[in-house]
């Protein structure tokens, strides 16, 4: 019976990834790197067509996340600072120079005790 369901996933898997190479071939669909436009409403995403961008002024929050065993901080600039309750990471590029000494280390997040 296990066999048998993971037999018919994998068919209906095979066939959604047929068909959207189908569509790409036939230039209906592209990939691209860009934004966006997510409706929480309705759950999908709409064309540019469809919105109404409007420019506002905006706030830059820094955060300092204190670096674990030393007096630094590691300094992480947000447009959503109410997000900070929920970062269980942070991350730096390994090969920018500016952040090679903490390449290894661990910081505090909000709701760590440091």
């Amino acid at each position: 019976m296990v066999a048998r369901e993971v037999h018919l996933v994998t068919g209906i898997v095979a066939r959604g990834y047929g068909s959207i190479r189908r569509l790409y071939e036939e230039g209906l669909i592209y990939r691209e790197n860009r934004l966006l436009n997510w409706c929480p409403v309705c759950l999908t995403v709409l064309s540019d067509l469809e919105v109404l961008h409007e420019e506002r002024q905006g706030h830059l929050w820094y955060i300092k996340y204190p670096v674990v065993g030393t007096k630094d901080f590691l300094v992480v600039a947000t447009t959503r600072p109410e997000t900070m309750l929920g970062d269980t990471a942070v991350a730096v590029n390994p090969e920018d120079e500016r952040y090679a000494q903490l390449v290894g280390k661990k910081a505090f997040t909000a709701v760590d005790e440091p």
